[in-house]
């Protein structure tokens, strides 16, 4: 953030790999990236993200409702790590390849816009299941299925 502006549309905050390219006019932008940034805050689903992946080191890292990204691009991931981040609103999107390019890991993260749920639909892009205690996602790449398995899940967003 740019010492003197009040609608910043890049901001670095603590803890974090990168900088967030964010629309300085979203309300809750201003609040979870702007305010938590001034205000030198360090969330607990980001603490909580960024433990994860250093301690653990997994193969590949699932945010879902990434937002804008405050989980996702805080850490550097280990060069054995894929990321990747699902989120459903489009506008977006935009938003989280340009923090996305400007990130050390950037080859190895994903932007997927898709709205996930636990039931097939028109409107969903990825389901995710459930087997025998583990669970995946199912994702349709150049329109066939593609199966990710997650024996640990982690994200902000949903919960098993």
């Amino acid at each position: 953030m740019r010492y003197g502006t009040l609608n910043p549309e890049v901001v670095s905050i603590p803890h974090a790999a990168g900088r967030f390219h964010i629309n300085p006019h979203d309300e809750r932008a201003r609040k979870k990236l702007i305010f938590d940034a001034v205000r030198n805050r360090y969330s607990i689903n980001r603490r909580f993200w960024n433990d994860f992946i250093a301690a653990v080191q997994p193969d590949l890292a699932l945010d879902i409702g990434t937002n804008y990204g405050e989980c996702i691009f805080s850490p550097t991931y280990p060069d054995n790590t894929r990321a990747i981040a699902f989120e459903a609103n489009p506008e977006l999107v935009g938003y989280l390849e340009k923090t996305r390019h400007d990130h050390p890991s950037m080859n190895q993260i994903e932007v997927i816009n898709a709205l996930v749920g636990k039931e097939p639909s028109g409107q969903l892009g990825i389901v995710l299941i459930r087997e025998q205690g583990t669970m995946g996602v199912i994702h349709k790449f150049n329109g066939r299925p593609l199966w990710l398995a997650c024996g640990v899940w982690c994200s902000a967003g949903l919960a098993p």
